[in-house]
């Protein structure tokens, strides 16, 4: 499956459980602490701003990283949490439909790198949050097993081993029968409930 059709998938996917959330759930926990699912939601909308800009050839803009994610989250979510990621995930498709924009190389905080390499972080941001967004509000969702082999395939790379200990927990350990989506998830250091 190609990168623009794999996107379009996640946001869906993810969009479908960000649908859901009421106002209710904001206080709720999730699988990223400290973060509540209010700040969890900001930490989203800001790192595709940030994608955004970057695949867009703007400047990197810092204000992002605003107390670790935990600016209010009227700055990024406004009044509505789906309008405000469907926003930006068209911004994002529209960007990357454009000619030569996944040849080019973006500009992130860490450095320069590929396109592809940018789409990568997006697809791992958007469903493995997609994900965490679900268990806070009571679905924990199953990630479809095309998704969940695609960032697992980037997650087993540099990006995200410099980053255990600090975005990421130690990996867990997984049944070898277990699905793609709960391989991942362990992967990333998520806490599984056992079933059944």
């Amino acid at each position: 499956m190609d990168t623009i059709t794999l996107l379009d998938r996640a946001h869906a996917w993810s969009a479908g459980h960000i649908a859901a959330i009421s106002q209710q759930h904001l206080a709720a926990p999730t699988p990223c602490p400290p973060w509540n699912l209010r700040e969890l939601l900001h930490h989203l909308m800001q790192i595709l701003l940030v994608i955004s800009n970057a695949a867009e050839g703007r400047p990197i803009d810092a204000s992002w990283r605003d107390n670790d994610g935990k600016a209010p989250a009227v700055d990024a979510l406004g009044k509505s949490p789906i309008a405000a990621f469907e926003t930006m995930t068209t911004r994002l498709a529209t960007a990357w439909r454009k000619p030569g924009a996944l040849d080019q190389t973006c500009q992130l905080s860490f450095g320069a790198v590929p396109a592809m390499v940018v789409t990568d972080i997006q697809l791992l941001e958007v469903v493995v949050h997609g994900w965490d967004i679900s268990h806070a509000i009571g679905r924990t969702a199953v990630i479809p097993d095309d998704l969940a082999a695609a960032v697992h395939a980037f997650a087993q790379g540099p990006v995200i081993e410099g980053k255990r200990g600090t975005a990421f927990a130690a990996p867990q350990e997984i049944a070898e029968t277990a699905s793609a989506s709960d391989r991942l998830l362990a992967f990333l250091g998520r806490r599984l409930a056992r079933r059944a």
